[in-house]
Order: C-alpha cells, then structure tokens, then sequence
C-alpha cells in the first residue's frame, strides 16, 4: 500500500445500554371515554383538594383508580401491555405485580415537574383526553455523563431529550427511573391522563 491510500477499516458497532419507551394503541376502549371522563370529574368534584404530587396547575386523584369497576376494561388490557413489555425485558425470576393507577386533570396552563417513579417496576401512561395545545411528554437523557460532553452534536453520543405528543387512546410504558416531564398545556380544554405503576405484588 502506497503512503497516500486511504487503509481499509473494519468497523463494529456496539449499541450500550438501549432506553426503552413502548406504545400501545388501546383506540378499542374509546367507546367509554366519555363514561370514564363523567366518572373522574365526578371524583374531581367529591374530593378537589388531592395532594398534586408533580402536577402544577391540575388534580391528581387517588391512586387506587384501577380498583374502580368503571375502569376494569382500561385495567385488565393495560396489564396485558405490561405483561407484554415484562417479557420482552426477560426476568430472571417469576414475580406477581399489581398496577396502581390515577387520574391527572390538567387544565390551560397546567404542568408536570421532573420526577421519576421510585421503587416501582415499570410506569405508564394512558392519554384519555390529548385536546389541541396538549404539552408533550418529555423524557430526559438518562446517560448522566452525557451532558459534560464538549461535542454539540444532535447524533450518536450526546446529550438529547425526547418528546412524545399525547394521542388519545395511547398506553406509554417506559422505565421506572427515566426522568420525565410534561409540558404546559396550552389547551382550552382539559388534559386527561391516566399515570400508573408496576408495584412488586398483588395478584
């Protein structure tokens, strides 16, 4: 090889450490929208002075949502999405989970802090009502180190947020310790979401 040809290389990738946030459309449950939205103002209503938690500007109910017979049907497919996303993780050991779930009502103007959802298995969230000017869910990089890079780059190996738009009808499912946020809700209707937990447990 002459000293001005280009050497051949081999390359090989290796993709580390993968992040992954799982979509499940539930559009077949549409029907009852309206039976379970009449069912949450109703809560709303009842009892309005629930603590917030991370939403600003909204009502978070309680979290025993799932035990409601009204949302049996939500329930029962969004446990056989978890059970889904649980296998494609490839557990070591047979484990139980139960689901505690909640309502967030976000009015315009409305928001979610940063947070995380601590000493759980898996979280989720089910958009009930995404009118126009819903703010996007936003999932911070979890790669701590990524953020000291020096290199500005919108590629492979920096620092990145990424958004997801809320659609009605929609089942997030995505790790319990990725950092995540909701944007204002600029709508002039409410937001509704349903945000759960895979809790070690239960039947």
């Amino acid at each position: 090889m002459s000293k001005d040809e280009q050497p051949k290389i081999n390359v090989k990738v290796h993709d580390l450490w993968p992040t992954r946030v799982w979509s499940f459309e539930l559009s077949q449950l549409s029907e009852l929208q309206a039976e379970w939205m009449d069912a949450l103002y109703k809560k709303r209503e009842q009892d309005p002075n629930k603590p917030q938690y991370s939403i600003r500007g909204g009502w978070h109910s309680d979290r025993n949502l799932f035990t409601d017979a009204a949302f049996k049907p939500l329930a029962v497919a969004c446990r056989s999405a978890f059970k889904e996303v649980f296998k494609l993780m490839q557990p070591m050991t047979n484990f139980k989970f139960r689901l505690d779930a909640w309502a967030n009502i976000q009015e315009k103007g409305g928001f979610n802090v940063a947070h995380i959802h601590a000493n759980t298995l898996l979280s989720g969230c089910f958009y009930l009502k995404a009118p126009e000017g819903s703010g996007e869910i936003v999932f911070r990089d979890p790669r701590a180190g990524a953020v000291l890079t020096g290199f500005p780059g919108k590629g492979i190996n920096t620092p990145k947020d990424f958004k997801i738009k809320p659609t009605e009808g929609t089942l997030l499912i995505f790790p319990n310790w990725l950092e995540h946020f909701v944007e204002s809700h600029d709508g002039e209707f409410d937001r509704i979401s349903i945000a759960m937990n895979a809790v070690a447990g239960g039947a």
